[in-house]
């Protein structure tokens, strides 16, 4: 529908939407500056699908009372959390008929709900405001890990992609280039949080008969680290885990509470590092472990197939000092 219309594209890294000649980058640090804003109020029509819910910018875009708010929803759930949809509308229910071709199917919601293709300076003017948008310098460490995951599951025939929450899918949210067609990737919403992660990446191997590449934090990794341990007698699944291995919690770094919490208190209380061994842990458990030296060594990793339980470890730089030391 995007490109039908000349519409730009802000798409999760999960949404399956994150493809194409639409689809932006670092939208939502765009949003936060006087550039998106000023986008934003040029704009008067604003189509939603799915769950999108990953930045504060996002959420405030949804709640503005003077767009008009087109809800295309497949569920009897969907995302209007501030009451502000002027309609909600049904896509792909019983009562409609099944179309094979996406692109028909967008022409006919297209039609029915009477939108107009938008001037190909509209689009143009989001994509410079991006562009326009301060260097980010050089990327982290953390950051390389996630993006080279991505980039791997743009090939072909690859594993499903898992997002470990927090920074793992924010910083893909950020940094993920649009490809010629979406990555299988998924992520676990709403309160479980870090909960479970290696046990849905074994769930999807076993519903799906996939394999399956995950990426997360160190918390997220070891609160769930025992969901590898299997029976003598259980199947060895296809997943490899991926840990970027950052010292703790490393998203309220970029919170309220770290500009109002002692260091000490900070990261005992938010970050809570971890006296564990990852590698240690995860080779108890059965699993191969590889210990990449640099991102050229992941990349080559990466492009090997998943084959059996194997945890790669990627240690980063602790995030930087925190701001309030007293």
């Amino acid at each position: 529908m995007a490109e039908h219309l000349d519409w730009p594209l802000l798409a999760e890294p999960t949404s399956q939407a994150r493809s194409g000649t639409q689809a932006l980058i670092r939208y939502a640090e765009l949003l936060g500056t006087p550039a998106g804003l000023a986008l934003t109020e040029r704009t008067d029509h604003l189509l939603v699908l799915g769950h999108p819910s990953l930045s504060r910018s996002v959420t405030a875009l949804l709640g503005r009372e003077d767009l008009d708010i087109t809800v295309l929803t497949e569920h009897a759930r969907w995302t209007d959390v501030p009451g502000r949809a002027r309609r909600i509308i049904p896509v792909d229910g019983p009562d409609q008929e099944p179309v094979d071709d996406v692109a028909l199917q967008a022409v006919r919601l297209v039609a029915a709900l009477g939108l107009e293709r938008a001037d190909a300076a509209w689009t143009d003017s989001w994509r410079q405001a991006v562009a326009d948008l301060p260097d980010p310098g050089r990327f982290s460490s953390a950051d390389a890990v996630v993006r080279a995951a991505w980039e791997a599951s743009l090939a072909p025939d690859t594993p499903t992609l898992l997002l470990g929450s927090s920074m793992t899918v924010r910083r893909l949210d950020r940094l993920a280039q649009p490809g010629g067609a979406a990555p299988k990737a998924v992520a676990n919403r709403g309160l479980a949080g870090i909960d479970g992660t290696i046990a849905t990446g074994i769930g999807l191997w076993m519903a799906s008969g996939r394999p399956v590449r995950a990426v997360m934090g160190d918390l997220a990794f070891l609160h769930d680290a025992m969901s590898m341990s299997r029976g003598v007698r259980e199947e060895e699944p296809d997943l490899q885990v991926i840990v970027v291995d950052d010292g703790g919690g490393a998203i309220f770094s970029h919170l309220e509470y770290a500009h109002t919490t002692p260091s000490g208190r900070f990261e005992r209380l938010f970050t809570a590092p971890q006296c564990a061994s990852i590698a240690a842990l995860a080779t108890a458990l059965g699993a191969r472990v590889h210990v990449p030296d640099d991102v050229a060594a992941l990349r080559r990793l990466l492009a090997e197939p998943v084959d059996g339980l194997s945890v790669v470890v990627w240690e980063t730089t602790r995030h930087g000092p925190h701001a309030v030391t007293t």
